[in-house]
């Protein structure tokens, strides 16, 4: 027997809405509080440090799919000692380092440091890119991050660092994949 269209039950799923969040600068030293404040001030700064923006590091921590760095100075006391607990953490795939440092320096840092990468990371590095990249960058799954200072906040003079900029993610893996292939 054959319905009438009165007697069809359609069930329409709404698209699944995941939040994201809205570009923000973080000042590097604020533990993570997003601030519109310029400056911020020197006491703040030396009450709370500078261990690396919590903020970014928890998305490093809890991405699933790809974390991809451009850094040309992303070594062992500015980059590894700051990001690579979460790296290690993370559940991402793909974990990929694009950096201008010697793989000889890093390895001896982590010597040096007794740290060990607990999955796969891979490293490149690209001694031309200090001179062909002036920012930093790194792409969370699909957020991409600016750095003014090296990704995480390890470097240690006043920076900062932007978020939320879901627009640009596929221009940047194409720019990453490029210069990874290179």
């Amino acid at each position: 027997m054959r319905k009438s269209p009165s007697q069809i039950v359609t069930t329409m799923l709404a698209p699944v809405q995941t939040s994201r969040p809205e570009p923000c600068l973080y000042w590097i030293g604020s533990a993570g509080a997003p601030s519109r404040c310029w400056p911020p001030s020197s006491d703040a700064l030396k009450r709370e440090g500078s261990p690396g923006l919590k903020v970014f590091l928890d998305s490093i921590r809890y991405a699933v799919q790809s974390v991809l760095i451009v850094d040309p100075f992303f070594d062992g006391p500015c980059g590894i000692r700051v990001a690579g607990e979460c790296l290690n953490d993370c559940k991402a795939r793909t974990v990929r380092i694009l950096s201008g440092i010697r793989p000889r320096d890093w390895e001896q840092w982590m010597i040096d440091n007794k740290f060990v990468w607990n999955r796969p990371v891979e490293f490149r590095s690209r001694p031309e890119l200090g001179s062909k990249v002036h920012d930093r960058f790194a792409l969370v799954d699909d957020e991409l991050w600016h750095f003014g200072s090296t990704v995480g906040g390890g470097f240690g003079c006043l920076s900062a660092a932007s978020r939320g900029w879901f627009q640009f993610a596929t221009d940047f893996r194409y720019v990453f994949d490029d210069i990874w292939g290179s």
